[in-house]
């Protein structure tokens, strides 16, 4: 009985949370992998699913970031857009102790880029999929036993694209986060 207890203490630890977070991103390094082209505006949203324990946190999360080009969007006949969908395992360590709760996070997962490129009658479309990744760091607010504000920074990036009609692509973003998060 002793034996049980001791290999079950840890699931026991564990609590499980939803989290949603909300914020701006900008994309460099979008076009062919030796290029510096940048996407100054976008939109980055996120949901997760994870565990806590203790210091440690691990979680399943679906993010979307998408952006329209200004630099050549506002020329007539143009247009140029992208959007970034992934499905990361991230993890989290948490420095608890006091109002404020920094973390700082990694994770991995596959990634499909969707890039709409309009010239004037001519349309280029494509679709890529690949290994993305973040690392980051935040801070969490604890409003009550149950509810955390989250703010936070994360670069997120993928490997080289291959591309044989425009060269390779590698994507890299920035993005500032920010969130509710409910520990059940």
């Amino acid at each position: 009985m002793l034996t049980a207890s001791m290999i079950t203490a840890p699931a026991y630890a564990a609590s499980p949370y939803v989290s949603s977070n909300f914020g701006g991103t900008w994309f460099n390094n979008s076009g062919p992998a030796a290029s510096d082209h940048t996407i100054v505006a976008g939109l980055n949203v996120t949901g997760a699913i994870g565990m806590t324990f203790d210091n440690f946190r691990l979680e399943a999360e679906v993010g979307g970031q998408s952006n329209i080009d200004p630099l050549i969007s506002g020329v007539f006949g143009i247009s140029s857009s992208m959007s970034v969908t992934s499905l990361l395992v991230n993890g989290y360590y948490d420095i608890k102790g006091g109002g404020l709760e920094p973390y700082l996070t990694i994770g991995v997962g596959p990634t499909w880029v969707d890039i709409d490129n309009s010239i004037f009658s001519k349309q280029y479309s494509a679709k890529y999929t690949t290994l993305g990744y973040q690392v980051g760091a935040g801070v969490a607010i604890p409003l009550s036993n149950y509810f955390a504000i989250d703010a936070r920074y994360r670069y997120f990036g993928t490997g080289t694209i291959t591309d044989n009609t425009n060269g390779n692509l590698k994507i890299a973003s920035h993005s500032a986060l920010f969130g509710l998060r409910y520990e059940f």
